[in-house]
């Protein structure tokens, strides 16, 4: 407390003689389960923002904060506290404290119109609203799953030199890759890719009390895990394009190795192979490893006012390595309680990550009329978390529709969205039955939301989630979650 005491004291002085415009904002949310009321979210959140900018010198530095109204514990996370930590404030009451941004920009650096950029900075690239399959500079931040498309800004070194009104020549470096943030979901996504792995050998892998325990090899800090990337955009027949390519280690990690140990009883003497009593499998052990891998990315994106629309898209083509996972299940036979009689282990191997090319892709168009409606149109192969063309986390195919209609001098809004999520069109159209594919193979969302703004720094917002569909879509997958929430931000 006494640190940060002296820090806000040394920023208010710093700023008082330096002239530093200071803003921020806090947002108090609360998530409420529409199936059994349980309160899935209720957190207050905010940044502070200091920025100061003179002839060819700007700088800016953001601090951020996310306050937890209910224990986690931080050995579990999941809620369940030891009796030590009750004496702890923040897994009582737990807190982040972080620094979002912290950079400075140098305009016409060393010749004219080349500009430097260093420090902690989002670098957004991309023409698509919210889902940009070229937008891979900054790690994403998953720990809100129904804030699609956050970012977390990671330290990098930017070079931006204008083509004479022509266009734009821009070179990122960044000395480490990021990685991603998760949550919870996620992390029951992977469980469940690691278990369909192990569906044949592995007897209890479906049974409900069985806990994974999993470790993360991240990226070792050294030279070799960089992220470079350099963009080239520009303007022809009043199209904006540009093209890029990327080289990164990628966010989201995969599986790279498995392990599981189980007890087998079997009811008869005789063949091992006799089916045992599920009642009877005991499970001591089950684990996993993740691993990051590096890939390369180019990407393409444009955009266009065609006066009655404005039209934009975008799309990336990845080359990443084949990875194989490999998974060792042993499994200690009994046969009627006599004694371990054998063990067998069994290795499979399976390719986690091919190394075919996958491209994503979206497309779509935004529309105001007048001053009271907006129409938001796309529809995306590949959401933020999905690549290769096969397995747990194929791209699936999205349509997104948002419309938007304000009231009483924009004062208050009212805001349909929808996702309807499709396991493949492809697989659609050459199944056979276009229809009864669909319909065993979709996911949707559907969110209704009411905004209030009295006054110009308050806004009130409340609404309802709702998911549904079949099959193993992202979205089916989200049944569970639908919500009722409200929110109100403040801005200052």
């Amino acid at each position: 407390m006494k640190r940060i005491i002296l820090i806000s004291a040394a920023i208010l002085s710093f700023t008082a003689v330096f002239s530093m415009d200071i803003t921020g904002n806090f947002t108090m949310e609360d998530r409420f389960s529409i199936s059994n009321g349980d309160l899935l979210f209720n957190q207050e959140s905010g940044s502070l923002k200091f920025e100061q900018a003179g002839e060819n010198l700007y700088g800016m530095a953001q601090l951020g904060y996310r306050y937890y109204n209910n224990p986690i514990g931080q050995t579990t996370y999941n809620s369940i506290l030891s009796a030590q930590e009750l004496n702890l404030i923040y897994s009582v009451e737990p807190i982040e404290l972080s620094l979002d941004q912290a950079y400075f920009t140098y305009k016409d650096f060393i010749i004219d119109r080349l500009d430097l950029s260093a420090g902690k900075q989002r670098i957004a690239w991309g023409t698509a609203d919210k889902l940009n399959p070229t937008d891979l500079l900054n790690a994403n931040d998953f720990s809100d799953p129904f804030d699609f498309g956050k970012k977390i800004p990671t330290i990098a070194v930017n070079l931006n030199y204008e083509i004479a009104d022509r266009g734009n020549i821009q070179i990122v470096y960044e000395p480490y890759s990021p990685i991603a943030r998760l949550n919870s979901l996620m992390e029951s996504v992977t469980t469940q890719s690691i278990t369909s792995n192990l569906s044949t050998n592995f007897s209890s892998y479906n049974s409900s009390s069985t806990v994974w325990n999993g470790i993360v090899n991240t990226p070792p800090v050294n030279a070799s895990n960089f992220t470079i990337g350099t963009r080239l955009s520009g303007t022809i027949a009043g199209f904006d394009l540009s093209v890029s390519y990327i080289s990164r280690v990628n966010d989201i990690p995969e599986i790279e190795s498995i392990s599981a140990d189980e007890n087998l009883y079997y009811s008869t003497i005789g063949q091992v192979t006799t089916s045992p009593y599920s009642a009877n499998v005991t499970l001591n052990d089950a684990s996993y490893n993740l691993n990051y891998f590096r890939e390369n990315v180019i990407g393409f994106d444009f955009s266009k006012d065609l006066n009655f629309i404005l039209l934009w898209g975008e799309a990336s083509v990845t080359f990443q390595p084949e990875i194989d996972s490999y998974s060792t299940v042993t499994n200690h036979i009994y046969v009627n309680g006599i004694g371990n009689i054998a063990n067998q282990v069994t290795n499979i191997e399976d390719v986690v990550l091919s190394n075919q090319v996958y491209v994503k892709y979206t497309i779509g168009f935004d529309k105001s009329f007048g001053d009271s409606w907006y129409i938001n149109f796309q529809y995306n192969h590949g959401f933020f978390n999905e690549r290769g063309n096969y397995g747990p986390e194929r791209l699936e195919d999205y349509l997104v529709l948002r419309l938007e209609k304000k009231f009483f001098s924009d004062k208050l809004k009212l805001a349909v969205t929808g996702f309807y999520d499709v396991n493949d069109f492809s697989a659609a159209f050459n199944s056979g039955n276009f229809f009864n594919y669909l319909n065993n193979n979709y996911g949707i969302m559907g969110q209704f939301m009411i905004s209030y703004t009295p006054v110009d720094d308050l806004n009130i917002e409340i609404g309802i989630y709702e998911f549904g569909g079949v099959g193993s879509t992202t979205l089916a997958m989200m049944q569970d979650y639908s919500l009722i929430y409200t929110k109100f931000t403040y801005s200052f």
